[in-house]
């Protein structure tokens, strides 16, 4: 009798024992397709994200292309808003998704980069401009001064302005730029500036580069009336709208006696820079490409990119 009770406790053991051995089997079965699973999820998320940068990247090929064709322009190479460039690229479908984008003329806003002079310090045309479009439209013209604070190598602050002593009272604390904008986003960090006032001065900005005689130059055919009535103090709202009746104009003479002469010496009406966006949706992956181009007499090259969030991330090397 105490045999067949050990022999049953011992196949008890055993049945336990194997019973235990593949719960365990399981559940190292189930971590290493569930693990497995999240690799081929990676993997492919990293492809799709790859395969989308491309379609990007193709957009911006042929957008240039299309800019450098343009480069041969008979007779008046006049830039407007009635071009084939101006407004929404056509939407393409492509496998398992679409590609959608735009391209605005950055030569159509105001160059936040023009607000300082080539030795660092305030440029007055611009920042009294800066100041006309903030009043345009309803904001503190008192931001002017924190704009040029944030980019001016010095620590002495404009009368309404902030320079580190501000910044480094916050929390986080951080400093000054110092340095020319990259992007119109950085006026997020800049005091005074919260989401609002932003998205109400954002289309009406760029961020060219300093260095460029071009960049401050305003392209009177695709600028925004508030843009053009900020220009100069004797321009109003219904002045603008008169001049902007003629719209596209071949040179910048209908100007003339309406706006200063070292105003009209920053008019144009053709355009140097271009912004491009290109939207791709594969699947459930989405990605933005915003693209700075530069268009010369010689050829179109891109300056800055950036993926996703509207700061260059890096200069582009290859201008062939």
């Amino acid at each position: 009798m105490k045999m067949l009770h050990a022999a049953r406790q011992q196949r008890g053991i055993a049945a336990l024992t194997a019973l235990l051995i593949v719960t365990l089997a399981t559940i190292l079965a189930v971590e290493l397709v569930w693990k497995l699973n999240l690799d081929l999820r990676r993997t492919e998320a990293v492809l799709t994200r790859d395969l989308a940068q491309q379609q990007a990247l193709g957009v911006e090929s042929l957008v240039i292309d299309l800019l450098r064709s343009d480069l041969g322009r008979q007779g008046n190479p006049v830039d407007s808003l009635e071009d084939w460039w101006a407004g929404d690229l056509p939407p393409r479908a492509i496998e398992g998704g679409m590609v959608e984008g735009s391209i605005v003329d950055l030569q159509g806003r105001f160059n936040l980069n023009k607000l300082l002079d080539a030795n660092g310090q305030r440029e007055d045309i611009a920042y009294q401009q800066l100041q006309r479009l903030l009043e345009i439209l309803e904001l503190d013209p008192g931001l002017a001064d924190a704009v040029v604070d944030w980019i001016d190598p010095d620590d002495f602050a404009e009368i309404t302005g902030a320079e580190d002593d501000t910044y480094t009272s916050k929390n986080p604390p951080y400093k000054t730029a110092n340095f020319w904008f990259t992007s119109t986003t950085e006026l997020m960090a800049v005091e005074g500036f919260d989401q609002e006032s932003y998205e109400k001065l954002a289309p009406h900005l760029s961020a060219l580069p300093p260095n460029s005689p071009t960049g401050s130059y305003v392209n009177v055919n695709t600028a925004s009336p508030e843009v053009i009535e900020a220009l100069d103090a004797g321009l109003s709202a219904s002045i603008v709208e008169s001049l902007l009746a003629d719209r596209p104009f071949n040179d910048t003479t209908g100007f003339s006696g309406q706006v200063s002469p070292a105003v009209l010496a920053l008019l144009d009406v053709t355009t140097e820079y271009f912004g491009l966006t290109v939207v791709v949706s594969i699947g459930s992956t989405r990605l933005t490409m915003y693209s700075l181009l530069r268009r010369d007499s010689q050829n179109v090259v891109p300056l800055l990119r950036s993926y996703d969030l509207p700061v260059p991330v890096k200069p582009v090397v290859d201008e062939t």
